[in-house]
C-alpha cells in the first residue's frame, strides 16, 4: 500500500566524529557512514531481495497476534549487539554492556592473575561444563567462574527480549551468536539451558564464497 515501514537508528556525535577522524587521518573521505549492527545485519538479512508486503496499518487487525521471530547477538570484547527479525527483515536493535573483558575480569579476580594471564588462560581452558560428572573438579571451578560472569549476560539478554516481545509482539523462537567469546565451547548450551530459547553460533565467512580459508578446529 502507501505505507512504510522505517528502522531509525541513533549514536552519539562523537561516536561519529571519531569514526570520521580515524578514516580522514588514513586518507579516507567516506561518502556514507553507517552503523555496525546495520552492517552485520546484512549478513543475516535478505537486502538483495524486495521489500516483503505487509498489511497496510489502516486495515491491520485489532487483535494483535504473536509472531515468531530471530535473535542475532554479537559478542564483542567490551559490549554484546542483539539484532531482533521478524521473516528475515530487521525490527530492533539493542545493545548490552557486557564483553568478553567481563569474563577476563571474572577469572583475574577469582585466580589473582593481571589481564593478560587471565586472557591466556581463558583461551586455554573456554569452556562452560554442562555435563559436571565427566569433568574435572578443576574444569568445573573454572566452569563456574565463566558462568558466574555469562549470568550477567543472560539477565541482561532477558530483559532485552522481553522488552522486544512486549513492543513488537514477537516471540523469539531461534537465536545466533557470533564474535570472538562465542568460541567459549558450552556457550550455546548454557544460553540455551537459561533462556529456553536455543542458541547455536552463526559462521559469517561460510556466506562469504570469495573468503578461501580451509576450514579447520
Amino acid at each position: 500500500g502507501k505505507t512504510t515501514d522505517v528502522l531509525a537508528m541513533a549514536c552519539p556525535k562523537t561516536r561519529v566524529r571519531d569514526v570520521l577522524q580515524i578514516a580522514h587521518d588514513s586518507g579516507v573521505h567516506p561518502a556514507v557512514v553507517s552503523l555496525e549492527t546495520a552492517g552485520l545485519s546484512n549478513f543475516f538479512e535478505r537486502w538483495d531481495s524486495p521489500p516483503p508486503e505487509s498489511t497496510p496499518f489502516s486495515v491491520a487487525p485489532e487483535v494483535v497476534t504473536e509472531k515468531s521471530g530471530e535473535l542475532l547477538i554479537d559478542i564483542g570484547h567490551a559490549s554484546t549487539k542483539c539484532l531482533f527479525y521478524e521473516d528475515g527483515v530487521l525490527v530492533a536493535v539493542r545493545q548490552i554492556d557486557w564483553g568478553g573483558r567481563n569474563i577476563i575480569g571474572q577469572i583475574a579476580a577469582k585466580y589473582g592473575l593481571s589481564l593478560l594471564q587471565a586472557t591466556k588462560e581463558l583461551e586455554t581452558k573456554s569452556v562452560i561444563t554442562l555435563e559436571r560428572s565427566t569433568a574435572t573438579k578443576e574444569q568445573v571451578a573454572f566452569s563456574k567462574v565463566i558462568e558466574t560472569s555469562v549470568l550477567d549476560l543472560v539477565r541482561e539478554l532477558r530483559l532485552k527480549i522481553l522488552e522486544i516481545k512486549a513492543d513488537n509482539h514477537l516471540n523469539i523462537v531461534k537465536a545466533h551468536m557470533t564474535g570472538g567469546p562465542t568460541l567459549i565451547r558450552g556457550l550455546g548450551g548454557f544460553l540455551t539451558q537459561n533462556l529456553e530459547v536455543p542458541f547455536n553460533r552463526f559462521k559469517i565467512l561460510s556466506l562469504l564464497p570469495s573468503v578461501m580459508f580451509e576450514p579447520d578446529e
